[in-house]
């Protein structure tokens, strides 16, 4: 028989000492159910979460949670509990975008329909997504961008995201985005904002109300790192499926998909156009109708069916059209107030310069953003009207405009892309990320020794209790480490070498220990990993120059000028084995060690090579 916490608090020191003395007093204090009654409360649960009504479902839990039942199902409790407990959290947090448009697609295509650029969804699987699958069937990158964020699976079933760069000729090999952007469960659509200062993506592993939510994590400008990833809240996320967040490259719209009015089972999603807002407010919302209402995103009426002319690639033209007139008069705007504020700096007073100061730093900040805007937005105008024209439809866009009657409202018009050709990108073969002796094994292994190496490494910290735990409780990791503290013990896995190492090997041990983070250490003792982080990018590669004599023994006195002409560094003779050579270093970089190399090998050294002397100590 199973009892609450609070059930027994609640109890009479009657109740409480009959307890105590073994007397059965559930029969008369406490609702006992079985798993039938059990899922018909948990269904009630559901149903109140997914009409919004959270402190509803929330009293039910606590109801359910009084009562007696099979210690199998508290699982299931605690989760939709949760959700709820998370969907009551973010009333706080409401805002009331301006909806321009919605409408009804297959799930299979949906992402066709967002005004971005054509022929950029490359369908998967493809070389970024080998596995590919219904919940992301393509990747979205345009012709040119020299880096790809993408959603990817991996050996273990789940979805995470990743991210390639171009590297002249090659792209990198993918690497995870960040540590906060990684969860249990499955991140999918990643999606950056024109101006590359945000990150958007669905989730069903992070804080959320159900379902997959939208995120967004923005860079830091100073390092060029993600950070937390935030929950948009109400009514971008819902207890439904919501993903696949973007913003046009006029800022004009921001577009995402969800199906929480399609209906159970339903193979098809909502498309919502919003009126993108940079800085939205945000309000507390208590009325589960009102908060209801808010998630149906109902689009403002259009004053003038003379907007549309029928055919959705003149619409679609069109209304790119006008984001290009908006982007031009922006610019115009912005470029002749800065001349406005430029003449009025010398005459203005110390506070009046300070402001003016500051809003002409803000705008040359704005320009080059919207000018990249603009750039896009022709690039894409152009090839509409090129499609257009291989049709044989010319439009005279001023003479439109004008039959548009453009003091009204302009309708949405949901554009039909076409799938990109298959992507042609030479990946790097990615170098083995992680240390070889961490793995996941039938069997936890602990390390046979506990001692850290010296330098700079990272683990991932597991979970700590009293006493070392059995072999049985460290979830197959190997190898696993052990460090006491007062108190407890602490677990810790694997030794890598670098933070990159370290996050893409986070995902495996969040499988089985889902609070597994990142800790670091410098010879043996502890250190933040933002510390570690920032000592990481002082250490670098060394090399060195190794030339062996010509006789076998020494080097001659010429060789020796000849080494002494060109470096200042270092000639240390060495014998391996019989074998005597002289190093010559350490240089900071390859490039500098070739160069010495080949202006010795100019001057007669023959036998002279270049190798790598490891890596430099961080600078403390």
């Amino acid at each position: 028989m199973n009892f609450s916490l609070s059930h027994i608090l609640s109890l009479p020191v009657a109740a409480l000492l009959a307890l105590a003395a073994g007397f059965d007093v559930s029969a008369q204090n406490t609702d006992t159910l079985s798993v039938e009654q059990f899922r018909r409360k948990l269904a009630e649960v559901e149903s109140l979460r997914k009409s919004y009504n959270f402190p509803g479902a929330m009293d039910l839990c606590a109801e359910i949670e009084d009562s007696v039942f099979p210690d199998s199902l508290s699982k299931e409790l605690s989760e939709i509990s949760l959700l709820s407990s998370n969907g009551e959290n973010m009333m706080d947090f409401c805002s009331s975008p301006v909806a321009v448009a919605k409408k009804r697609f297959s799930v299979k295509d949906f992402f066709l329909h967002y005004p971005l650029r054509d022929r950029s969804w490359r369908k998967t699987p493809n070389v970024l997504d080998t596995l590919g699958g219904s919940v992301a069937p393509a990747v979205y990158f345009e012709e040119g961008d020299k880096e790809i964020f993408f959603s990817a699976t991996e050996q273990d079933g789940t979805r995470n995201i990743f991210r390639t760069a171009w590297r002249d000729t090659v792209w990198s090999a993918p690497e995870l985005v960040s540590e906060s952007t990684t969860s249990p469960s499955e991140e999918i659509f990643p999606m950056v904002s024109p101006d590359g200062n945000n990150l958007y993506f669905a989730s069903k592993g992070l804080f959320g109300m159900g379902g997959y939510d939208l995120y967004v994590s923005s860079k830091d400008p100073k390092t060029g790192e993600w950070g937390v990833p935030v929950n948009m809240g109400f009514p971008y996320s819902s207890p439904y499926d919501d993903f696949l967040y973007a913003v046009t490259d006029d800022f004009k719209y921001a577009v995402f998909a969800s199906n929480r009015e399609c209906g159970p089972g339903s193979d098809s999603v909502y498309v919502y156009v919003l009126e993108y807002d940079a800085s939205p407010v945000r309000k507390r919302i208590t009325s589960p109708a009102e908060l209801l209402s808010l998630s149906k995103l109902a689009p403002k009426s259009v004053s003038s069916a003379s907007s549309s002319s029928g055919n959705t690639k003149i619409d679609s033209y069109m209304n790119l059209y006008s984001s290009v007139s908006d982007l031009r008069e922006r610019i115009s705007a912005y470029s002749g107030r800065m001349e406005e504020v430029r003449s009025s700096l010398s005459s203005a007073s110390s506070d009046k310069r300070e402001s003016l100061l500051s809003e002409l730093t803000k705008m040359e900040q704005e320009i080059p953003l919207l000018q990249d805007s603009l750039t896009k937005s022709t690039a894409r105008l152009q090839d509409h009207e090129m499609d257009l024209l291989s049709e044989g439809i010319v439009i005279d866009p001023i003479k439109e405009m004008r039959k548009r009657n453009t003091s009204q409202t302009v309708a949405f018009s949901f554009p039909s892309m076409k799938i990109g050709p298959d992507p042609d990108i030479r990946i790097l073969k990615p170098e083995p990320v992680f240390d070889y002796t961490f793995q996941v094994l039938a069997e936890g292994r602990y390390a046979l020794d506990n001692t850290l190496p010296e330098g700079l490494v990272y683990q991932l910290q597991l979970f700590s209790q009293q006493t070392k735990a059995e072999v049985s409780k460290l979830g197959g990791l190997s190898p696993v480490f052990f460090r006491e503290e007062p108190g407890k013990v602490v677990h810790t896995a694997g030794v890598f070498r670098t933070y990159k190492d370290a996050l893409a090997n986070l995902p495996k041990a969040r499988k089985t220990f889902k609070s597994a983070f990142i800790v670091a250490f410098l010879d043996g003792k502890s250190v933040t990993v933002a510390r570690a982080r920032e000592l990481e990018r002082t250490i670098h590669e060394m090399f060195l120059i190794r030339i062996y004599p010509s006789d076998g023994a020494n080097l001659s006195a010429a060789a020796r000028s000849a080494v002494s002409a060109v470096s200042d560094l270092d000639l240390v003779r060495v014998s391996d084995s019989g074998t005597v050579s002289y190093i010559l270093g350490n240089f900071d970089s390859k490039e500098e060690a070739e160069s010495t190399a080949k202006t010795l090998r100019s001057a007669g050294l023959a036998n002279v090579n270049v190798e790598s002397a490891g890596l430099s100590s961080p600078k403390i």
